[in-house]
């Protein structure tokens, strides 16, 4: 999922540099040069600087237009890539097929039969064929070991906007995602900004997540001809840090979604610490099981759930790689995240 995430990241990262270039373009059209006939080149810099004058009102229209199509396409592109990410790390984690979420059970079969109608269509060309399909059913009817057909759940006839975005993650068992977007940390920074002195979960949907919607109607209209209204070059940046900003929250909500099936699935539990130093270093009395520098951490706690890993261990200020109990012993472990000695913490188990 992280790769999904961070490749989203760094092309909307390219897609403001390319705003930024556009601006750049147009202050350098706006120069006046003079006395362009005393230094060699300068009368051809004229010539296009004029040419970049003349055709203002096209230049502004193109950038528009094709920054839209891009944003959008990248969204879309996105939530597509980072649901197949989802399912695939939740099919990794839960080596049973009976035991994965209700809707993704309840819908994998039409869904799967849907895929091998759409198979050749363009976004599943050479991502799936027609025996794959058919022996992932399968071996999901066999309970394990098993293959989702991931790729049935990208399936979607509307734009994604806010509620076609809902729906779309609710067949795989995310009810109300635009209320998990709204909880968590990044949307309400960005939400402190963009609506001040407002609690967001008093404000519908359509307010909220109205620049969504915008670009979508936005998309459409850019693809079906040439738009009549623009935006800004300024707007048009602050709509793709919302995206932006709505790619992180996505990414996290699914975090979330995933982290209690590891907790269950493949996690042991540490005793509760008996003390917390400097938010980084827990301190347990461990009797049983064992622990090993590098480590990774699944972490429950009331206002949600934190991953990290384990940076060093020390038994009387000795430092160890590994540490096994029985004997029970007095162990204290470093972590790469704030620690509260009211979480709940648990080790991800090896895979073999």
């Amino acid at each position: 999922m992280i790769d999904s995430f961070h490749q989203f990241q760094g092309r909307v990262g390219q897609l403001i540099s390319f705003f930024d270039d556009a601006e750049t373009i147009s202050a350098l059209a706006d120069i006046k040069m003079v006395n362009k006939d005393k230094a060699p080149g300068i009368t051809d810099i004229d010539s296009h600087l004029t040419k970049l004058r003349s055709n203002k009102i096209d230049r502004r229209i193109q950038t528009y237009a094709s920054g839209i199509v891009l944003l959008y396409g990248l969204f879309e592109q996105y939530v597509e890539e980072i649901m197949v990410a989802y399912l695939e790390e939740m099919n990794a984690t839960i080596n049973n097929f009976d035991d994965m979420p209700r809707k993704i059970k309840e819908n994998h079969t039409t869904l799967s039969a849907q895929l091998l109608i759409n198979r050749d269509l363009d976004k599943y060309r050479d991502r799936c064929s027609e025996a794959d399909i058919i022996q992932r059913m399968h071996s999901c009817m066999r309970n394990k070991p098993y293959r989702l057909n991931t790729l049935a759940f990208i399936d979607h006839k509307s734009n994604f906007r806010i509620e076609p975005l809902n729906r779309f993650f609710e067949l795989a068992g995310i009810s109300g995602m635009s209320t998990l977007l709204k909880k968590t940390i990044a949307f309400r920074e960005y939400s402190a900004s963009r609506f001040p002195g407002q609690k967001i979960d008093n404000l519908p949907d359509t307010i909220v997540f109205e620049d969504l919607d915008d670009l979508a109607w936005r998309r459409n209209v850019v693809a079906h001809g040439w738009p009549d209204d623009t935006l800004s070059l300024e707007m048009m940046k602050e709509r793709a840090e919302f995206i932006r900003v709505l790619g992180e929250c996505i990414y996290e909500a699914l975090r979330q979604s995933v982290i209690p099936h590891i907790i269950k699935h493949q996690c042991y539990p540490l005793p509760k610490p008996l003390f917390v130093i400097n938010n980084s270093i827990v301190c347990i009395h461990l009797e049983h099981g064992s622990l090993m520098k590098g480590s990774q951490l699944m972490v429950s706690r009331s206002a949600g759930y934190l991953e990290g890993k384990i940076l060093s261990i020390e038994i009387d200020h000795v430092q160890q790689m590994e540490v096994v109990a029985p004997p029970s012993v007095d162990v204290a472990f470093s972590v790469d995240f704030k620690a509260k000695d009211n979480y709940q913490y648990f080790v991800r188990k090896a895979v073999m």
